[in-house]
């Protein structure tokens, strides 16, 4: 039997033996929610009428259906050895832009996650396999759960969004938890090439702190090309008061392009008066040679660019089930990339409603 092959089939059987051992008492009952969101957004620069720079807003002067989710899932058991489950379904323009490759429902539908988990309980340790959301940034895919309403430059340039594999997740006494993955590689469910991705995670957490070290080595271009991917990532978070705040710090190499990369991001929260907050972002990207910004959302062909952005974002939860949120959002180049010109403005408007 050929070796790949023969990974396989012991992957598959472990799987399965795990799948046994965990055993199979009466599940919870599986719980369905989701959320419907729209927004308009108007920019200073929007050449053929495109923001560029911006990943979910992406038309000027346009109401957009960003997003329709469904998300279907069952915790296992916290008391003792189970299963669960998690399935989501996502439509609209965010789909397309956070689609794996090898998996293609159409340019506005995806499935951003599903997989299957077995948990034993006693021991803290979670197994998951199937598609699963990254490990890395603060901003996930579903733009409800961030706190701004358009995301930073560090989830679309600096981070995939999605990973095809199998997770390991254990949590330990005084707040410690660990979480290795090996998997297909950035975005892909079907592998472009002979070697997959490896993440890890070590973080600790108590009721006002949190901090975490994340790492990733593997290829991500195809064989043809070559070059391990590299990076590392800084994740912490704490309550000071009436104010939430995250900061995230990565690098990042690609040794085929001999190109390196930075960034940094500092989230800010706090309440103004009951039902509405305010919530605050800046970010920096330093991209040494233009791998991750090139071309790409709407820049033109650049050797280099540092990004920088501030974004200020009102929260409110004036109606049980639905958010709204105005934004006002800068972003500056070192470069002429806003249509000739350093910086750009957005104003925008989401509206989700949630259930």
């Amino acid at each position: 039997m050929r070796p790949e092959l023969r990974r396989a089939w012991l992957l598959l059987l472990s799987w399965s033996l795990l799948a046994a051992v965990a055993g199979a008492e009466e599940a919870p009952t599986p719980q369905a929610n989701g959320f419907i969101e729209t927004a308009y957004a108007f920019a200073t620069r929007h050449p053929d009428g495109a923001i560029a720079g911006n990943f979910y807003l992406r038309d000027h002067d346009t109401f957009m259906l960003n997003a329709a989710m469904l998300r279907l899932s069952q915790a296992p058991p916290a008391d003792r050895n189970g299963t669960g489950f998690t399935l989501v379904a996502l439509a609209g323009r965010e789909a397309g832009l956070v689609r794996a490759a090898g998996l293609d429902l159409g340019e506005h539908a995806d499935i951003t996650q599903a997989f299957g988990t077995v948990a034993f309980s006693h021991a803290g340790v979670q197994v998951s396999a199937g598609k699963m959301a990254t490990m890395l940034g603060n901003e996930v895919i579903e733009s409800v759960s961030n706190p701004n309403l358009s995301l930073g430059s560090q989830f679309v340039y600096v981070e995939n969004f999605t990973d095809t594999g199998v997770d390991l997740a254990w949590a330990g006494a005084h707040g410690w938890s660990a979480r290795a993955r090996l998997v297909n590689g950035w975005d892909v469910v079907t592998d472009n090439n002979g070697r997959k991705t490896v993440f890890g995670k070590l973080g600790w957490s108590d009721a006002t702190r949190s901090i975490a070290v994340l790492g990733y080595t593997g290829r991500e271009l195809p064989d043809s090309v070559g070059g391990q991917r590299n990076g590392a990532e800084l994740l912490a978070s704490a309550s000071l008061g009436k104010i939430a705040a995250t900061l995230q710090v990565d690098a990042g190499r690609e040794e085929a392009l001999d190109a390196s990369w930075s960034a940094a991001g500092l989230w800010l929260r706090t309440p103004l008066c009951p039902r509405l907050d305010l919530a605050l972002r800046g970010d920096v990207l330093d991209d040494a040679i233009g791998a991750r910004t090139s071309g790409a959302l709407g820049f033109p062909t650049l050797a280099r660019q540092t990004l920088v952005g501030a974004t200020a974002t009102l929260v409110i939860h004036a109606v049980p089930g639905a958010l709204i949120r105005p934004e006002l959002r800068w972003d500056h180049s070192d470069l002429p990339v806003f249509n000739g010109h350093t910086e750009q403005w957005t104003a925008a408007l989401g509206m989700a409603l949630t259930f």
